[in-house]
């Protein structure tokens, strides 16, 4: 399991921003979602980590593999269920 902490979620208007530390490294990165809260097709990259602090790689691959879970489900995208898939799933 991936150990982060103190993981917060802010909504902006085309998406979600995740903060949060991981082995005492803070971690912020958005993920973006269309006017219906799935996640937005039109988007190359999903999720876009922010700079200048690269993720661990472990972090990394951990959240993408939640964004291509929500990308395989039906209904996918809904940002209540990325929450709580990133809250329990990972924790």
């Amino acid at each position: 399991m991936i150990k982060y902490t103190e993981v917060k979620t802010r909504a902006i208007s085309y998406g979600m921003i995740f903060t949060g530390f991981y082995r005492g490294v803070g971690f912020e990165f958005n993920v973006y979602v269309n006017s219906q809260g799935r996640l937005n097709p039109k988007t190359k990259q999903n999720p876009v980590w922010h700079k200048p602090v690269a993720p661990p790689d472990t972090l990394r691959d951990a959240i993408d593999e939640v964004v291509q879970w929500l990308k395989s489900v039906e209904g996918a995208g809904n940002m209540a269920a990325s929450k709580g898939r990133l809250g329990h799933a990972h924790q």
